[in-house]
């Protein structure tokens, strides 16, 4: 039978000092509302530690190290028993805190306690208990290992050496497929109303998950950390991220949209190396908006929604062209936004004027709103520019330059 947590952990700090806030009550049986040095006549040396004679006094006659609701207390982890942690990490070693955000809670198979469970239905403790007998060359032997009890350890003693091979230059960046085909949903899951997700939810939730889509991306990801040389962290939290992403899916096992990617920020999840492994999967919708999308929107945002719609209908054409009628080649992004510069002022005076679709201007709107031949338009990058070309200067009737 393995110890449960010292008594230490249901002990709770004594309160504040009432004055400074700062400062623990000097004691609590008897009661005083105030530290040694807010006392009322004050202020007071405090005595020294009752059980190791240190001078900085916590309350209750004992120090921050001695007091069981001290902050520097010893006491064991809660998950793992391991021993040599302290209350303001929560009572849970280095390696416990990260699985708290990695694995969920529930029964061991091999103990029987209630605690985090790792992809082995093994708790830490007897996963820790299993690699102290494996034999070199062997796997690990779970139930053999913990059939007669755990041996237990010191808190943050146990590293793992970095086993990820950095390549050398000239080999990174080097992609390759898949070692495993997955076909990605082709049906999608309709939404009947929006609704924010609790991200508290979200991340609970993303710690059981689990998808043909998930084991899928773990290969590239392992693929993508031996040849980028990703540290351990950061496949990890890649991982995570792929399983908030299938959380957060209306459709399980579709491409997942860049967009969706974007929102992990929320959930303490990753975008970069995200967005690089599904690429690589051949997962990943780029629904990303453009620059000079991004651009049209911001002049278009306060048109009415008809007139609005019909100008993205124009912007599409402009970029990716048409091949039926009247067909028009693709243009420049930078065109593009010369345009939109030019007929944005023109579009909002047209709003204004209670138009709500281009189908209502005229002819004559149009030439109204040209500017009058031989005036200037300023430019935002250059000077004022003549709106018609100037004429060309009449060439002389004699073929011999003029006499000085």
């Amino acid at each position: 039978m393995t110890p449960a947590a010292g008594p230490s952990a249901a002990v709770r700090p004594p309160p504040k000092c009432h004055a400074c806030q700062v400062n623990r009550v000097a004691w609590v049986k008897p009661r005083v509302d105030y530290c040694y040095r807010c006392l009322p006549g004050g202020p007071f040396t405090p005595p020294p530690c009752t059980g190791c004679g240190s001078l900085d006094y916590f309350s209750q006659g004992r120090c921050a190290t001695c007091h069981p609701g001290g902050p520097q207390y010893l006491s064991a982890c809660r998950d793992c028993l391991s021993w040599g942690v302290y209350r303001r990490h929560n009572w849970q070693c280095w390696s416990c805190r990260w699985w708290s955000q990695h694995y969920p809670m529930g029964e061991c198979d091999y103990c029987r306690r209630e605690t985090r469970i790792g992809e082995q239905q093994a708790c830490r403790l007897c996963l820790e208990q299993s690699r102290m007998l494996q034999e070199p060359g062997r796997a690990l032997t779970l139930a053999v290992a913990n059939e007669h009890g755990q041996q237990l350890f010191f808190a943050n003693m146990h590293f793992q050496r970095r086993r990820t091979r950095r390549l050398e230059p000239e080999h990174r960046g080097v992609g390759g497929p898949p070692k495993r085909n997955f076909a990605p949903s082709r049906w999608r899951q309709l939404t009947l109303f929006g609704l924010e997700p609790d991200p508290v939810l979200v991340q609970a939730r993303a710690l059981k998950a689990d998808s043909e889509l998930l084991t899928y991306c773990k290969g590239v990801v392992a693929e993508h950390a031996e040849r980028f040389g990703w540290s351990k962290r950061q496949r990890n939290d890649v991982v995570r991220s792929l399983r908030l992403l299938q959380v957060l899916q209306d459709t399980p096992g579709a491409m997942i949209r860049a967009t969706d990617v974007a929102q992990l920020p929320r959930y303490d999840g990753n975008i970069v190396s995200t967005l690089d492994v599904l690429a690589a999967a051949g997962l990943l919708i780029d629904d990303r908006p453009t620059r000079i999308e991004n651009y049209f929107a911001g002049k278009t945002h306060l048109l009415p929604p008809t007139m609005r719609a019909q100008l993205e209908v124009w912007l599409q054409v402009m970029l990716a062209g048409s091949d039926t009628a009247p067909r028009q080649r693709s243009r420049d992004p930078l065109t593009v936004r010369i345009h939109v510069m030019g007929i944005a002022p023109i579009l909002h005076t047209w709003a204004a004027a209670g138009h709500d679709s281009l189908a209502e201007i005229t002819p004559d709107d149009v030439r109204a709103a040209l500017p009058e031949p031989g005036s200037t338009v300023t430019g935002p990058s250059s000077g004022s520019v003549p709106c018609s070309p100037p004429s060309r200067p009449a060439s002389s009737s004699s073929s011999t330059p003029p006499a000085a």
